[in-house]
């Protein structure tokens, strides 16, 4: 982290002179850091505290190259993929100077990479030369490409001697035992098709993520049902991509996930965590299920998930840069604020729980808003077979989930020593007891900061706040351009070599829903066309709102969710859904 701070209006400014942001010989970007209620430290351990995902050795990681010889660590790769901070300096918890994201733990000796938290929840923007972080915000990062270039390197490895030949150099020469490494590796690579369970829902989707997208939770059900299961019959494709949702505020809401389907935090957390590469034990490495406690035993690391956990509850939502993008006509923005109000607080104004901390959130059916429906459908029609487990052979994703996650904290629970009612209730996350479900429909969060994460809508297939509240929205939406557009609050709708172009009208993709519209039989019309102005009032009040000025009230209880008591968990049957179940 840079440590000189020139605090100018609420923003904290890192003057970068010499440094360049890519290779290349590009001009060095000043690099701005809003003011969020985190300090250097607290960031920097955020970015690189590892929650115990173990992808491979790291010195493996350094020796991997794409079929061009370059190697999938160096900048240039890890900065076409939308990374962050690619030439940072090498430090006590980031010892290779590798991106934000990208932890290193220590296993046996041995240091072992993996995703953390920040890989996906660190957003960048750039604006006439000037780059913003977002803490806790949204990356632009591919992380499709970036594991299915892991996947696909694994697999030259195996299969080219020549490839193999420079890689086992490399890895030695970048500390792994030159006696363990063929033993290792051939273990690891054994089966192609589990490292692309490993990836699937990432990387092997029918439905490409792209740039800030995946498909979180199907990639969470592979990940347990077919890689963690050794049954690669289980993996099923990804059709619900889904951008990385801001962290500002999310510990307040009753319900988390986009679908509302989790209450406790430290669940959420757990569940992101097995998806992405804690190592587990369930099964050996014949496939056959072992024995208890050794079945539930894993790499998890619930103390720093927890530390993370604790840092939300610090963190600000960003504070709209003026000395770099504009100011704000008052005027403007309170008269945004007034139709916010007449047409936005209902589902996301700030509804406080009386008597808790918490927030109460808005799941509202999906056939109500009009959105992409895929993400709720697939939670809830997905099937596994988890009779290794002694359950169901078609057992339902969510229920699958739930039970692999519960079983999996209780055990690091119990070996990390957090045994005692009030102990497990305080890590849990506020005391919060741990329920599942399977809603209808998606999340309206309160949206103080939102200018901060474009694109919009569960899916990011909206570019800009300005096309949400239009009547019609750009079909083949640009994702990965990190250029910021502040007039209409999103990015610039031009490609780059780093950018995807979206297909609207595949599903999973769709940009349907949440209409402003004159067309009262349009489904998901929340209210009536805007004009113009109107829109750029509401744009000038979300680019200032606060807490202070921002539409709340108090409530007795959180709102009952959409579908809910149709979801029959003992048979895996949802009763109003429409679902073609795997």
């Amino acid at each position: 982290m840079k440590r000189s701070l020139i605090v100018v209006a609420a923003v904290v400014v890192f003057v970068v002179a010499a440094r360049l942001l890519s290779q290349g010989g590009e001009p060095a970007h000043r690099v701005v850091t809003l003011d969020q209620g985190w300090t250097a430290p607290q960031a920097q351990a955020f970015h690189y505290m590892t929650q115990g995902t173990r992808a491979m050795p790291a010195a493996w990681l350094r020796a991997l190259r794409l079929p061009n010889g370059t190697p999938i660590m160096s900048p240039s790769n890890l900065q076409r993929l939308g990374f962050q901070d690619v030439h940072a300096r090498p430090a006590s918890n980031n010892p290779y100077g590798w991106p934000i994201g990208i932890a290193v733990d220590t296993v046996g000796g041995v240091q072992v990479a993996g995703f953390t938290c920040a890989a996906c929840h660190t957003g960048q923007f750039t604006y006439k030369g000037t780059t913003m972080r977002i803490e806790g915000g949204s990356t632009n990062a591919d992380i499709n490409a970036f594991t299915t270039q892991l996947r696909d390197a694994i697999v030259a490895i195996k299969n080219n001697g020549k490839v193999r030949g420079r890689f086992d150099k490399d890895a030695i020469a970048y500390g792994y035992p030159k006696a363990r490494l063929q033993h290792d590796f051939d273990r690891e690579a054994a089966n192609p098709d589990l490292w692309l369970m490993y990836t699937a829902g990432i990387g092997g989707t029918s439905v490409i993520g792209g740039p800030g997208r995946v498909d979180a939770l199907t990639g969470i059900a592979n990940r347990l049902f077919a890689y963690d299961l050794h049954d690669p019959n289980n993996a099923i494709r990804g059709t619900a991509p889904t951008s990385f949702p801001p962290l500002w505020d999310i510990w307040h809401f009753d319900w988390v996930q986009y679908n509302g389907a989790v209450r406790v935090p430290m669940a959420r957390n757990v569940g992101e965590s097995l998806g992405v590469g804690v190592v587990t034990h369930v099964v050996d490495d014949s496939g056959q299920l072992n024995r208890e406690p050794l079945r539930w035993q894993s790499s998890l690391r619930v103390h720093s998930l927890y530390w993370m956990e604790e840092q939300l509850s610090h963190l600000k939502p960003p504070v709209w840069p003026a000395s770099v993008m504009g100011r704000v006509d008052p005027a403007q923005a309170a008269r945004g604020r007034v139709l916010f109000t007449q047409y936005c607080m209902k589902c996301h104004g700030i509804a406080k729980i009386a008597g808790t901390n918490e927030w109460a959130v808005h799941v509202v059916r999906y056939t109500k808003i009009g959105t992409d429906p895929e993400e709720v459908l697939m939670f809830a029609g997905s099937r596994f077979d988890a009779s290794k487990l002694g359950l169901s052979k078609s057992l339902p994703g969510a229920l699958g989930i739930a039970k692999f996650v519960g079983a999996t904290l209780a055990e690091a629970y119990n070996r990390a020593g957090i045994t005692t009612p009030a102990k497990v209730a305080q890590y849990n996350g506020w005391g919060r007891t741990g329920v599942n479900t399977a809603p209808c429909g998606y999340k309206a969060r309160p949206l103080i900061g939102i200018w901060a994460t474009p694109p919009f809508l569960h899916n990011g297939s909206v570019p800009s706040i300005y096309d949400m509240l239009s009547q019609t929205r750009p079909a083949h939406p640009i994702l990965g351009n990190s250029e910021y557009d502040p007039v209409k609050l999103g990015t610039v709708q031009q490609s780059t070599p780093e950018t995807m172009t979206l297909d609207t009208t595949t599903l999973g993709n769709s940009n349907a829903g949440h209409w402003f519209t004159s067309d009262t039989s349009r489904p998901g019309r929340i209210g009536p066309a805007l004009t113009d102005a109107q829109k750029y009032d509401i744009i000038a009040y979300l680019k200032v709102a606060t807490y202070a000025d921002y539409p709340t009230k108090t409530v007795k209880e959180g709102y009952p969710l959409p579908c809910d008591k149709n979801f029959d968990w003992a048979n895996g049957k949802v009763t109003d859904l429409h679902i073609n179940a795997k």
